[in-house]
């Protein structure tokens, strides 16, 4: 268990085998019970086997492909059907949750989205989702939190209709606080003048 915890840095599996050089090939398989998603049952009959096969964060500078063996069961207590789940991979995704935010992590600290794109084989057009994807997870994050009081901002390629946009970072708290379409002067004031009337009124 400590191996497959500090491989896949996903608690719940079991290394089954490691293969290949770049990219690495992890087999595994999910050893804490399985529930139905409908009814949370836990009386189910395997019906059919699979293996999933995602991108997974890479290891040093190799990439990693993860192969996750699952089943479709038929739930005893409610009668449906359905195909396993697994913790840290959405629901129809083709990488887990581990890759998308490396993809984040290394867009975020300055690599560009052809980089990225090379290096980990996938389109530019994800990288720029991805990316979005977790800049508004973190912004949800901390929405009702009290502005930072050390403040950071970086900007960053939005779209080409949009433009760019700001990213303003809690650096005592090292996350992101909030994110501003636009880089210019006028609408970083327009910004801040709002936040310091925020500011006031909630105390």
């Amino acid at each position: 268990m400590p191996l497959a915890i500090n491989i896949l840095n996903i608690y719940g599996y079991e290394v089954k085998n490691i293969s290949g050089r770049n990219p690495v090939i992890i087999e595994a398989r999910y050893i804490k019970k399985v529930r139905c998603p409908f009814c949370k049952g836990d009386k189910l009959r395997k019906k059919d086997r699979y293996v999933r096969k995602l991108n997974h964060e890479s290891i040093g500078a190799r990439k990693t492909k993860l192969y996750l063996t699952g089943y479709k069961f038929h739930c005893l207590s409610c009668s449906r059907y359905f195909n396993q789940r697994f913790p840290g991979v959405l629901k129809y995704k083709r990488s887990t949750e581990g890759f998308r935010k490396e993809v984040f992590e290394k867009h975020n600290n300055g690599h560009t989205q052809s980089y990225i794109s090379k290096s980990l084989e996938i389109g530019t057009a994800t990288v720029e989702r991805w990316y979005h994807n977790f800049l508004e997870r973190k912004v949800a994050e901390t929405k009702n939190s009290p502005p930072p009081r050390v403040m950071g901002i970086d900007e960053h390629f939005f779209t080409r209709k949009k433009g760019y946009a700001t990213t303003i970072c809690d650096l005592a708290g090292h996350k992101v606080y909030d994110i501003v379409l636009g880089r210019s002067e006028s609408t970083l004031d327009r910004y801040f003048r709002a936040l310091l009337r925020a500011r006031t009124m909630s105390k």
